[in-house]
């Protein structure tokens, strides 16, 4: 653990743009000095050459700076432009540096120990902060922007590193002052890898006057460190980062290693004679502790990087302190070389390090020591005094007596914190082979920010390939595979060097001419991978025709998991066939006639398909081609069984074999054939009309089926085709499948069926091509496979339901492309489908397999390259991220004063403009955003909107006649902070949006654009903005603000937007909130909003906060209070005066009631109300005790108990509140460090214990598996503990989650899952027992079961159920169980009689099926929207209004009927929705009623 390796590298230095560009300048040995650009500042008023000694003035303008330091990548590091330009370039900077050393790694994809990485940078100065000097400018992410913790925290943030994170200060040796720290953090397991970086930029004139003064820097401009010339330094910029982790597990894991961190050593000058003056006492204390640290002998080094400043007493103090210490041992040193990169680029202070740390390691990598410029060395400072001497040419590094190679790097600071480092080369590679291997082809990857920046790169790719001849083309294409691709994407398959030149040089000039898609030659590019939504692959597998010799011959030689899983298939056909199926399909005579004649047989050919298409599946997810859809055509519904789940693989080689075998015992002389008919199916049929002997057997497409049966029938039917000029072709096949010819061995086949171990399809959909649909229920699956040989191919339409299913990517697997033009044909133009073929027609040395891989890539599938060989990552340049300009406040030039009054200024603070203007009046700032004066004060704005929104919803109801028109708004004037108007700048009437939407998405993209500082062209209407454009709460509310200055009628609130909206949502909320009416009444606003306005002190009081002392007068109460006094009639808390059933009872009328979760009616049931009485009479109303001490009762471990029978589980405990069971068991399983997953439908109790646990939480799309498995995909292996969280019944929309998708999922990343039954248990399963029950899951597969006793269970209080380890840990644990008081008597008994008659009266949850899917049934009829509910009896009747809403349920309550609205924020305003809870107890008359009425009502609010 003491070595370090350095396994990644990036940088910036003046001329460099990446880590083979500051090579390129190292070797070419030429400074980068030039004047102070003219973007910094004009220096011109700070340059006097002439006078070494001027007070305000610099004496040289000679720099070495970066270019483009406003250029940044805001969309690929999810920022908003407006937070980049309050972001100091030095932060942007290391971010993008970060990126390309993570990259250069080969960690982009790789996993590595996020959790444990640490982030050590360098920085010293802020000189952005300059740039800003008035405090009233400063925007809300100012002070991020300016800090320099920040530059570490934000790597930490955007890679999701939860190491140590921070910048250290030491100025010039900074940068290896943080390498100081890392190295001791990886030495003791404080982190399992480091990013160390540092990073320096000048943005203003006083770094450069500063060190004039005190003549540190050169005033002839030019940096000759150990030179008797040397005058200086030259100020120089820089960035610098590089990865680090320990040598063994860098070696462990592979990673290309460019130098080793032998040792280091820190130290300090102590007392000197100055804060500017070196100390040779000091720095040979670093030196020395470098090389104890190290244990080598420090004459043993062949390399020294000096710091090197080029003054004279820096220079000689560093010379004399080398001397000493290579001269202690007493031994002559090793001669070395002396070399100082200042000489090239500058002194670029708290980056110097960095620049010295990163030459020295490509001086070691590239076994050359990079030459000085031109050096002179004169008495004072002779180099040969310490056995040293300046390289003057790049030379081989040469070996001296140390048995390695092996580098020292000084770096010292103003102030005397010295550091030194020893480096050593990496540990040798394995011997190159004797003999190459021949070439093959390999998959390139290539990526940018946009299609012209890919071009480019190809340009820089082709140069760096010329220039290093020696690179490996496998580890090229290792090396690229490992990068995240970038949205522009370009895939090459090339099997040597001159092919893959030819093809990019193709490819780019394809791409400059914008064409992408297939550009020939296996060739793919894309500007964009396709949206997420269309990735949805369907794996496709061919059946009986497509064997032929060496079929994937090419795949198994090449790819060892290929060969695996095909050699243990083989084995479980010879073990059960006494069939060898590689052999017939690669021995020596499976070319031969005879081999194929054999290859023909079913007992041969259907196991070969079994065992070579599974293989092929195998070898595509190892790949990260992972299906959601499987199908096949023919035999291939097998292996798309095993592949979607329904069976293990050897089960279905087995299942293929035993059928073969069978067919082929039932073949006759006769034999049959099939005929390939190219017509539609009525075609067909009218072709075959009264010819004998003849079937339709496969309908592959609308223009193609294919016919079996007799030859003679056969060859009649070929006579009418040809005469209709319709093409016939026959098939070579042993026999008329899939007709009644073959109705014979159904016996026999299911007879070998029934042993097989078949099951709901876990990992994918599967569609059978039997039945042309979805196939899920095994005994489904059996029947169809029984009758599989004598049952028509319905292949077309098993395609559309593929489609259907979501299938938009449609790869075939092995057999060439036969079903992809299938496929194609059926789906003919639907928009957004794809088709990838992974093998040819013959092998091809993988060439199709990765050119399939390839295409997938540039779609966006997140593909893998096939593991055949470990491929070291090499030296590429980096992938282009599309950096535009963020453009950084100009330099406020001093303005011009008399001499006289200058000389008498002392410094000071900066006194903003406007304070020093006579008058009471400020001038008028220029329009810019407006700004919340604080967060506080935004978060009030939020209170206040929200709460306008609800007082004018419930007004526009008619609830609101009581409440005067502005009631509350002084109240809240009061509240909020007083403004200070600017002056208005000439204002425009506010247009209102002619006709429809467009103009509305105009004018909401404008605000967007405006608040977020995007360009407007790059906002789609799917553009998230929280995820994608970085909004935070503060710009959600400006966003808020500046939409009702467009659309005064938005100024009670904008009701519809949600908390996390797309775009697309932002624009259906302003155009629900304004209405379909033509015209929005004008009204003058300005054209943009104005910014704040700078006023002096004197013209706006101080405010004091105003103390709320009485809890009466909080602003939460008074608001209450108002919000409450609207509220004529309130649909909230309304008394029912009878147990609630089919009816209630309100106010003495009698109502048909949908508002109870009184699901099976078993509240009120006679023997739950005898069991609660009973259970009063012997325990008492309550246990008085918490349970973990005094307040067990035998009633609860009877309810327990009755409660896991029912659910399948080993055990269940109770407690006394359902909301309360998930708060406490969620919030105590998991915590800081651990992941949450959750639907983002989850009921408020998951939330809160997710908060309650501080795990981090991530939500996925609603019910979408998928969107499950993406989340835990990015983050899983990011966090101890993974728990996902779903719901059995969703309470707002009655669908039912997908527990057999989510089950695999979550055992797939290694997660525990949690589900919440409160609507499941109960409602649905065969009894009642659940999501669970409903599937007929492996109950444990799931690991916590959770629910609550209030609905069916007819009590109150929760429960949690699972295995007897788990549920006897949380008794002893959980908090709100342990220090809670025991579920009461009463409750525990009626929950246990509520189960028991449960489980006696079964027809009680017949019955609520059966009135649950006749309301669903009536309602849908009636045209009511009940959103996607289904097989539950929560029904919804989405409104999409609130107000409509309102009135809808007051509506029906008038007319007898109780059903809950449900408003916003608890769902979006386009949701909004009244709440169907149907029971048991219903009547058809009442639910037919109901459905009338609604209906009714429904129209007469529409008309």
């Amino acid at each position: 653990m003491r070595d370090i390796a350095i396994v990644g590298m990036g940088c910036r230095f003046p001329g460099a743009g990446n880590l083979n560009e500051y090579l390129g300048i190292l070797l070419g040995g030429e400074h980068r000095f030039h004047s102070v650009p003219a973007e910094r500042w004009d220096h011109g008023v700070f340059h006097d050459p002439a006078d070494r000694r001027a007070a305000r003035k610099a004496y040289t303008d000679q720099v070495s700076y970066l270019e483009g330091i406003d250029r940044f990548d805001a969309a690929y590091f999810r920022m908003p432009p407006r937070r980049v330009r309050t972001m100091d370039p030095q932060q942007r900077l290391l971010l993008d540096v970060a990126r390309e050393a993570v990259q250069d790694a080969g960690w982009e994809r790789r996993p590595f120990d996020r959790e444990n990485t640490g982030v050590y940078f360098a920085m010293s100065t802020a000189d952005f902060m300059y740039l800003t000097p008035d405090p009233m400018d400063m925007e809300p992410w100012s002070i991020p922007g300016e800090q320099l913790n920040m530059a570490a925290t934000n790597v930490s943030q955007f890679y999701d590193l939860g190491g140590p994170s921070f910048t250290v200060d030491s100025s010039c040796s900074s940068g290896l002052v943080a390498l100081h720290e890392a190295v001791v953090a990886l030495r003791t397991g404080v982190c399992a890898e480091a990013l160390v970086g540092g990073a320096y930029v000048n943005l203003i004139p006083h770094s450069l006057i500063g060190f004039s003064k005190v003549g540190a820097v050169s005033p002839s401009g030019v940096c000759r460190p150990f030179d008797h010339r040397a005058d200086g330094f030259v100020l120089g910029e820089g960035v610098g980062v590089v990865v680090l982790r320990p040598l063994e597990a860098a070696l462990a894991a592979g990673d290309r290693v460019y130098a080793v961190i032998r040792g280091i050593g820190c130290s300090n000058d102590g007392t000197t004679d100055g804060p500017m003056t070196p100390r040779s006492k000091g720095q040979r204390l670093s030196l020395r502790r470098a090389y104890a640290d190290a244990g080598v002998d420090p004459g043993s080094v062949g390399f020294i990087e000096a710091h090197g400043t080029a003054t004279t007493v820096g220079d000689r103090v560093e010379l004399e302190s080398l001397q000493r210490v290579r001269n202690e041992s007493g031994a002559e040193p090793d001669p070395a070389y002396l070399g100082s990169v200042k000489a090239l680029i500058g002194h670029s202070l708290t980056a110097s390090g960095m620049a010295s740390l990163i030459k020295t390691a490509l001086a070691l990598h590239h076994s050359v020591i990079p030459r000085q410029p031109e050096t002179l060395p004169g008495p004072e400072a002779d180099p040969a005094a310490a056995a040293l001497r300046i390289p003057d040419a790049n030379v081989p590094w040469p070996r001296t007596g140390s048995a390695v190679r092996r580098a020292g790097i000084n770096s010292f600071a103003f102030g005397g914190t010295n550091v030194h480092v020893v480096l050593e080369e990496a540990p040798a590679g394995p011997e190159p082979a004797e003999q190459p291997e021949p070439p093959r082809a390999e998959l390139f990857l290539f990526s940018a920010g946009s299609a012209e920046l890919l071009a480019d790169y190809l340009d820089r790719f082709l140069d760096h390939l010329a220039a290093d001849p020696g690179l490996s083309q496998a580890s090229i294409a290792a090396t690229l595979a490992g990068r995240e691709l970038l949205k522009a994407r370009l895939a090459v398959v090339a099997a040597d060097r001159d092919e893959l030149v030819r093809l990019l040089r193709s490819a780019g000039t394809a791409l400059r001419e914008g064409r992408t898609g297939s550009l020939g030659d296996g060739v793919y590019a894309a500007d964009a991978p396709v949206d997420a939504k269309q990735r949805s692959v369907a794996f496709l597998f061919p059946g009986q025709g497509s064997q032929r010799p060496h079929l994937l011959a090419d795949l198994y030689e090449r790819f060892g998991s290929f060969r695996e899983v095909a050699g243990a298939l083989d084995a479980v056909a010879r073990e059960n066939f006494g069939v060898d199926v590689l052999d017939s399909v690669y021995g020596e005579g499976a070319d031969s006639e005879a081999g194929r004649e054999r290859m023909k047989g079913t007992d041969v050919c259907q196991p070969l398909l079994g065992v070579l298409g599974l293989a092929a599946a195998h070898l595509a997810r190892s790949c990260g081609v992972t299906p959601s859809v499987t199908l096949g055509h023919s035999v291939g519904e097998f292996p798309a069984a095993a592949a979607a789940g329904a069976m293990d693989e050897a089960e279905a080689v087995r299942i293929m074999g035993g059928r073969g075998a069978v067919m082929r015992r039932a073949e006759t002389g006769e034999g049959g054939g099939m005929l390939v008919v190219q017509a539609d199916a009525a075609a067909t049929a009218e072709l075959s009309e009264g010819i004998d002997g003849v079937w339709p057997a496969c309908f592959n497409h609308p223009r193609q089926t294919v016919v079996a049966g007799m030859p003679e029938g056969l060859a009649a039917l070929a006579e009418r085709c040809a005469a209709a000029r319709v093409s016939a072709q026959p098939l070579a096949v042993s026999n008329a499948f899939h007709t009644p010819l073959l109705e014979g061995v159904r016996a026999d086949v299911r007879k070998d069926l029934e042993p097989r171990e078949i099951g709901r399809p876990a990992d994918a959909a599967f569609v059978s091509c039997v039945s042309g649909a979805r196939a899920e229920d095994p005994a489904t699956l059996r029947d169809l496979w029984e009758g599989h040989a004598s049952s028509p191919v319905r292949f077309a339409d098993a395609t559309l339901a593929a489609h259907e299913l979501g299938a938009r990517i449609f790869v075939q697997v092995s057999g060439g492309r036969s079903l992809l033009a299938m496929t194609r044909r059926t789906l003919g133009d639907q928009n957004g489908c794809h088709y990838v073929a992974l093998s040819g027609d013959t092998p091809d040395g993988g060439r199709s397999f990765l050119s399939g891989l390839g295409q997938l890539a540039v779609l966006g599938v997140p593909v893998t390259l096939p593991d055949d060989g470990h491929r070291p990552v090499v030296d590429l340049p980096p992938s282009p991220l599309l950096r535009k300009v963020h453009a950084l406040p100009p330099f406020p030039m001093p303005a011009a004063r008399p001499a006289a009054a200058a000389q008498a200024v002392r410094p000071g603070p900066a006194v903003p403009a406007s304070a020093a203007q006579p008058g009471p009046a400020a001038p008028a700032a220029q329009p810019g955003p407006a700004q919340p004066s604080t967060a506080e004060e935004s978060h009030v704005s939020e209170i206040v909107s929200l709460f306008r929104e609800q007082i004018a919803l419930l007004r526009a109801a008619g609830a609101g006649a009581g409440l005067p028109p502005a009631a509350g708004e002084a109240l809240l004037a009061q509240q909020a902070p007083r403004a200070v108007p600017a002056q208005a700048p000439q204002a425009v009437p506010a247009a209102a949006p002619p006709g429809g939407s467009a103009a509305v998405r105009d004018r909401v993209c404008e605000q967007i654009a405006r608040i977020g500082a995007f360009p407007i062209e790059q906002l789609t209407g799917r553009t998230l903005l929280v995820e994608e454009l970085g909004f935070d709460s503060l710009m959600i509310t400006e966003l808020r603000t500046s939409l009702q200055g467009v659309w005064p009628a938005l100024a009670g609130g904008l009701t519809g937007l949600a908390k996390r909206p797309a775009i697309d949502e932002v624009v259906a909320a302003v155009a629900a909130r304004i209405g379909v009416a033509p015209e929005v009444p004008a009204a003058p606003v300005p054209d943009v909003a104005p910014a704040p306005v700078a006023v002096p002190d004197a013209a706006v009081p101080r405010q004091r906060v105003a103390m709320e002392t009485g809890i009466e007068s909080w602003a939460d109460l008074v608001e209450h209070r108002e919000f409450m006094k609207g509220i004529g009639r309130n649909p909230y808390f309304i008394d029912h005066q009878a147990n609630i059933s089919s009816t209630t009872v309100v106010e003495g009328k009698e109502l048909i009631s949908f508002s109870s979760y009184n699901y099976l009616g078993l509240s009120g049931h006679p023997k739950v109300n005898a069991a609660v009485r009973e259970a009063v009479e012997r325990y008492g109303t309550s246990v008085s005790a918490s349970r973990f001490l005094s307040g067990n009762r035998p009633i609860h471990h009877e309810l327990e108990a009755e409660l896991a029978a029912l659910l399948g589980t080993e055990d269940a405990v109770v407690m006394v509140s359902g909301h309360a069971t998930n708060v406490s068991v969620i919030g105590h399983l998991v915590g800081a460090g651990d992941l949450i997953v959750h639907d983002e439908l989850a009921h408020d109790s998951i939330l809160q214990g997710c908060h309650l646990s501080g795990a981090t939480r991530r939500p996925f799309a609603h019910n979408d598996p998928a969107a499950l498995e993406e989340v835990l995909r990015r983050h899983r292996h990011l966090h101890r503990r993974a728990l996902v969280i779903i719901e059995g019944v969703y309470s707002m929309d009655g669908d039912i989650a997908d527990l057999p998708a989510i089950i695999e999922i979550k055992n797939r990343h290694g997660a525990v899952l949690l589900i919440d039954e409160a609507h499941s248990l109960g409602t649905v399963g065969k009894s009642g027992g659940g999501v669970g029950d409903y599937f007929d899951v492996d109950r444990s597969q799931v690991e916590l079961w959770s629910g609550t006793l209030s609905k069916a269970g007819a009590s109150c209080g929760g429960y949690v159920a699972g295995s007897r380890d788990l549920v006897d840990y949380l008794k002893y644990t959980v908090p709100g169980f342990v220090y809670s008081v025991g579920m009461t008597p009463p409750n525990a008994a009626a929950a246990l009689a509520a189960l028991r008659v449960m489980r006696e009266e079964p027809e009680r949850l017949e019955r609520l099926r059966s009135n649950s899917e006749l309301f669903l049934r009536l309602a849908k009829e009636a045209g009511v929207d009940t959103g996607v509910s289904a097989d539950s009896p929560v029904v919804p009747c989405i409104v999409g209004d609130s107000q409509q809403c309102l009135a809808l349920a007051n509506r029906l309550f008038d007319r007898g009927i109780s059903a809950n609205p449900i408003l916003y924020p608890a769902v979006p305003e386009e949701l909004v929705r009244l709440r169907f809870f149907v029971t048991s107890e219903h009547t058809p008359q009442q639910i037919e009623h109901t459905i009338g009425v609604l209906a009714e009502e429904l129209r007469s609010l529409s008309s």
